[in-house]
């Protein structure tokens, strides 16, 4: 059995994008948190569509703080995953939710008995979300405070930015194929999408994630070498990190 051109609307839901990276200068650092990738799968088969390609809803991230007693890490209180030497710490993340619209343009029973579909998509839409979880010791000294407030307008700065990396890396799976099989259409068709989401979320992840990465070693370095106020430092690095990714091109 073959099936031309079904128009299908999928939701893979959840999908959390960053790296483990320790940044660990000084004794006031800043971790990039690793995200699960984590897939809840609503699915529905409609013939509606939206009115472009791509679009992206970024939230308002989502900034914590919390304290903790440097002294007792026992106990059932949550506590910050410190390295030797650090009294602080900053953990962020990139995450994003991605719904696909696509078209199935070929559909088989295999000899097995599973599914096999051949999908188009068609449009992609990514809802953003930056939580950032601020860990500071009780009655902390005003430079670890003014520290971590400057990783924290890093990440806030970068994912501001980030509506158009969302495009570039949506766009990136517009009008592509991707197939897979399945038990039934609907698992055939979570499967194809899974690895439509993979490719949209490396490149999210590459020039997201990693870019605030870079840019907090950079602040941390400049910290720990020159000191200074930490919005300047800050500005300091995106400077740095510009002048030197300009010398690359």
């Amino acid at each position: 059995m073959k099936a031309k051109n079904i128009k299908c609307k999928m939701v893979i839901a959840s999908i959390s994008v960053s790296t483990f990276k320790q940044i660990a200068f000084k004794q006031v650092a800043s971790k990039q948190f690793a995200l699960v990738i984590t897939l809840a799968l609503i699915q529905t088969f409609t013939n509606g569509c939206s009115s472009s390609d791509v679009s992206v809803e970024r939230k308002k991230p989502d900034i914590k703080i919390r304290y903790f007693d440097p002294k007792n890490f026992e106990g059932n209180s949550p506590v910050p995953n410190l390295q030797p030497g650090e009294s602080a710490l900053t953990e962020w993340e990139f995450g994003c939710q991605t719904n696909f619209d696509f078209d199935i343009v070929e559909e088989s029973r295999m000899s097995t008995g599973k599914t096999f579909v051949r999908l188009k998509v068609k449009k992609v839409k990514m809802i953003l979300n930056a939580p950032i979880l601020v860990w500071l010791p009780k009655n902390p000294a005003p430079d670890i405070v003014a520290h971590e407030k400057g990783h924290q307008d890093i990440c806030t700065r970068i994912y501001s930015e980030s509506d158009e990396i969302a495009r570039k890396a949506s766009q990136s799976v517009v009008g592509r194929l991707f197939e897979s099989e399945g038990d039934t259409r609907e698992e055939a068709c979570k499967k194809a999408l899974i690895q439509a989401q993979e490719v949209v979320c490396a490149i999210y992840h590459q020039d997201v994630s990693d870019y605030a990465g870079c840019i907090s070693e950079i602040y941390d370095s400049l910290d720990e070498s020159e000191k200074g106020e930490a919005q300047e430092l800050v500005r300091r690095a995106f400077s740095n990190y510009k002048r030197v990714s300009d010398k690359k091109k």
